[in-house]
């Protein structure tokens, strides 16, 4: 048999082949994407040719306008885009130079130098949100909730559009505060100054100054303060001034009745052991008003062994959770001048929560009262007292057990505590 000859293959119809390869389907491939072709693959390439997609300069940052391009390798260049002027007081790198506010030396040095030649505008018209950072700023201006040597300011001139509440809320990691004067560099006409929450009464047309300063000298960055212009209106759960309270509600019956005053359990000069208003049960509500002022509680232990457990709450208002409830708790024995126990901010955020165990018969003191010093002095409060029996056979939170009985060496003992 003679050799077999494999006839030559065309040239042009490998090239044809290639290009017509078919699936499975006898469907034709697509070509491979490439860079170049005009099309974007979303899988790697951010543009291609002229084709940039639906982008444009704004969503890279730049909000001054310009043109994108694309580059050889396929990917967006934005050379040609234009920067926005630099804000000096929002908190954010307009012009992209990896500086912001007063740390952009080059656009915010005269915007920095004097707090009150050059100030932003704080809106009143409803709710609004402001971002900005003290860093870089003049330290020129102390607020009497500050240190002696307070930290960086910056301030906002405020010009009411109605009679009403002005509330500021400060969040911030950098321990700064907020306040309101009438004068925009002189401390001495400040009205209120506090950690993160005002609440102040302003008049239609009335031009004040909102004072954002850090506690001390190395306290300083960024915040955001949210503003808001309100009618107050009892029920609406703001506790505003001239307000004694507000739970959100016009109930009565709950420490707060239908027009916002305090439906107080207080006896009349209640601020010593010797006048002290008897414990009823449930809550008792009460007041510390004015600065000073202290109120007494007796609390009657009639079992063998007993604990006291005294818990302090806001009226529903958040108060402790926003500084301006910073209570004291002290426990007094029978003598009515001894200190069993003293607590600050056991409780809730700065509310306290006293617990005394082991106790005998006999009549015992609660005093509640403001931390002196605090941001706010004055306030509503409700008190709830617990007496956990020893031998009830309910572990109370002031006992580590209770078994039923008195009886010592059997694992709990005579004044439940474990053996």
């Amino acid at each position: 048999m003679g050799d077999v000859t494999t006839p030559p293959q065309d040239a042009t119809a490998d090239a044809t082949n290639a290009t017509d390869a078919t699936d499975a389907t006898g469907v034709p491939d697509a070509p491979d994407p490439f860079c170049g072709d005009g099309v974007i693959d979303e899988d790697d390439e951010s543009c291609d040719l002229f084709n940039i997609g639906p982008r444009t300069c704004l969503d890279y940052g730049f909000s001054g306008g310009g043109q994108l391009t694309c580059t050889a390798q396929c990917t967006v260049d934005t050379a040609s885009c234009i920067p926005e002027t630099e804000n000096c007081f929002d908190g954010i790198d307009n012009d992209g130079d990896s500086a912001i506010d007063c740390t952009d030396t080059d656009d915010c040095s005269a915007a920095c130098v004097d707090s009150c030649s050059n100030f932003p505008i704080l809106s009143p018209n409803g709710e609004v949100e402001i971002t900005s950072d003290t860093t870089g700023r003049p330290a020129l201006t102390d607020s009497t909730c500050s240190s002696a040597a307070s930290g960086p300011e910056l301030i906002f001139q405020y010009t009411a559009d109605k009679d009403g509440i002005l509330e500021l809320r400060l969040d911030d990691e950098a321990l700064l505060n907020v306040s309101i004067r009438t004068t925009c560099n002189d401390p001495g006409t400040e009205i209120v100054c506090h950690g993160d929450l005002v609440n102040q009464a302003v008049t239609n047309g009335e031009v004040l100054y909102v004072v954002i300063d850090g506690y001390n000298a190395g306290s300083f960055g960024a915040f955001t303060l949210t503003a808001e212009t309100r009618v107050p209106t009892c029920g609406d759960d703001d506790h505003d001034p001239g307000e004694e309270c507000d739970d959100g509600n016009v109930e009565t019956g709950d420490g707060c009745d239908g027009i916002c005053e305090v439906e107080s359990s207080e006896t009349a000069d209640n601020n010593t052991t010797a006048t002290a208003t008897p414990y009823a049960g449930g809550f008792f509500v009460g007041q510390i008003s004015p600065i000073g002022d202290v109120d007494v509680i007796s609390v009657v232990l009639t079992e063998t062994i007993s604990s006291i457990v005294a818990n302090v709450y806001d009226l529903n208002d958040g108060w402790c959770a926003t500084r301006r409830l910073d209570s004291v708790l002290d426990v007094y024995d029978t003598d009515g001048v001894t200190i069993l126990l003293t607590d600050d901010d056991g409780g809730d955020n700065l509310c306290s929560r006293a617990i005394v165990p082991e106790l005998p018969p006999g009549t015992y003191y609660v005093a509640v009262r403001s931390l002196p010093g605090a941001d706010n002095e004055t306030f509503p409060y409700r008190v709830r007292i617990n007496i956990d029996v020893c031998g009830d056979n309910i572990e109370g939170v002031g006992e580590e057990c209770d078994d039923n009985n008195l009886i010592p060496d059997d694992g709990c003992s005579a004044t439940c505590t474990d053996e």
